[in-house]
């Protein structure tokens, strides 16, 4: 039974007359018997009685009247919702820690300015869980750095940023030996992130065991526990720039081994992309040439 055989079944019930119903639907009388005979047929029911030359509904008439008109209410409620109403524009963008809170505000301001119509949702969180959310379609795009090979993922690189080893400008007048490094308290990100991942292949690569004190899930939280002489960390270029300029921060990572990355843009392969992707993809790229 399709929406047409309910759709003409429900003007019949109101209108009782085989050729109103048929001038109404610009159909033809045997049009519209054909039809209440298929679905006599197919629910195996009467449902209409002729008394003398007038139509009635059955019993069994009025209770399809009832639930024809539920399905015609919710089709109509169906069509209005994604075809009638205008379709409100927006977009899901994660970031993690280091992009959401250094670069994601610079485009999220870019894009606003410039598409001032599209709603933004924005999720900032590490790598990992932002990876996971565009993994399973809950994100539209990421900005990420860290490993993201185990996704199947369409993948850009936008810009680098170091990842570099700083500590208090108080506590260290010049760089340190790796043996002096060796002996210092290290403060790390939290498991997932990124930046935790690299650090942690750094030290491995310079024969460092860390005595590590604390995890922090905020850049800016390291940052002030750096500053303040708690312990060492390995934190973004683009976090702690100014620092490094004003010399409360001093870069001691030992030389040669500074760690390059990207930032790079991911979203996921076979997906159509919208109008309103397209555009954040554009301006994410207009940001991120000023950060090369």
């Amino acid at each position: 039974m399709t929406l047409r055989h309910f759709k003409i079944f429900q003007h019949l019930c109101h209108s009782l007359n085989m050729t109103r119903t048929a001038e109404a639907l610009y159909m033809t009388q045997p049009s519209v018997s054909q039809v209440i005979r298929e679905l006599e047929e197919h629910y195996q029911c009467l449902l209409f009685d002729r008394v003398g030359r007038k139509l009635v509904l059955t019993v069994d008439g009025h209770a399809l009247q009832d639930q024809a008109a539920e399905l015609l209410t919710g089709y109509e409620k169906i069509e209005a919702h994604f075809k009638d109403a205008p379709k409100a524009k927006s977009i899901r963008i994660g970031a993690s820690a280091t992009v959401g809170t250094y670069l994601l505000p610079v485009i999220l301001k870019q894009y606003q300015r410039q598409f001032p119509n599209i709603s933004v949702s924005v999720y900032v969180a590490n790598t990992t869980e932002v990876m996971n959310l565009l993994s399973k379609s809950e994100l539209d795009l990421a900005i990420v750095e860290g490993n993201i090979h185990k996704y199947s993922m369409t993948v850009e690189d936008l810009c680098e940023d170091k990842l570099i080893l700083v500590g208090s400008a108080q506590h260290f007048l010049k760089r340190p030996t790796l043996k002096e490094l060796a002996s210092c308290r290290f403060l790390m990100r939290e498991s997932g992130s990124g930046s935790a991942e690299q650090a942690s292949e750094q030290l491995r690569k310079l024969g460092i065991r860390p005595e590590i004190i604390g995890t922090v899930n905020s850049i800016e939280a390291l940052r002030h526990l750096v500053l303040a002489g708690v312990g060492v960390a390995f934190l973004p270029w683009i976090s702690v720039q100014n620092d490094l300029k004003g010399r409360t921060l001093l870069d001691i990572t030992p030389k040669g081994n500074t760690e390059i990355r990207s930032f790079r843009l991911v979203h996921q392969s076979g997906r159509k992309i919208s109008a309103e992707l397209e555009a954040a993809i554009k301006v994410a790229r207009q940001v991120a040439k000023n950060y090369r």
